[in-house]
Order: C-alpha cells, then sequence, then structure tokens
C-alpha cells in the first residue's frame, strides 16, 4: 500500500518496493525505500524484546562457563 501526497511529493510506503521524493517507510517487514530523504521506523516488540535478553544472558552465561581469561572474555561480552 503506497500513499501519495500531490502537495510535496513524499511517498509513504508498506512492503515491497517504495520510491518518491521523500520516502517513510513504517514498521514493516522486507521493504526496500528509494528517494531523496528516506526515513525508516523500525520497532521491536516485547515478546521478540524479551528473547534477545534471555539469549544475551544465556549467551553470557555460556562464555562464563568456557573458562576463557578474563580479558578474552571481556571483549567477547
Amino acid at each position: 500500500m503506497t500513499e501519495e501526497h500531490e502537495h510535496s511529493k513524499n511517498v509513504t510506503g508498506g512492503p515491497g518496493i517504495t520510491a518518491g521524493g521523500d520516502v517513510s517507510i513504517g514498521d514493516v517487514n522486507g521493504q526496500f525505500g528509494a528517494g531523496e530523504h528516506i526515513k525508516q521506523i523500525q520497532t521491536i516488540g516485547q515478546t521478540d524484546l524479551e528473547e534477545l535478553r534471555k539469549s544475551l544472558n544465556d549467551f553470557q552465561k555460556g562464555i562464563t562457563n568456557l573458562g576463557l581469561s578474563p580479558n578474552y572474555e571481556n571483549v567477547v561480552n
């Protein structure tokens, strides 16, 4: 779904390819914007954020269990 504003040639895009003078793309997957000024907004859902935090926590615990030197552990974390 693409909506063009005639007065300023701004284009608001959805999934897919969107082109125009000034392109704004909301929180959708699989988009490509081509234009003079491109503004893209991407957000992460609460469930995905919680899963990401848990994965990071598990990763950090796993690194600790490897018995690496503290200097190397700091580089990885």
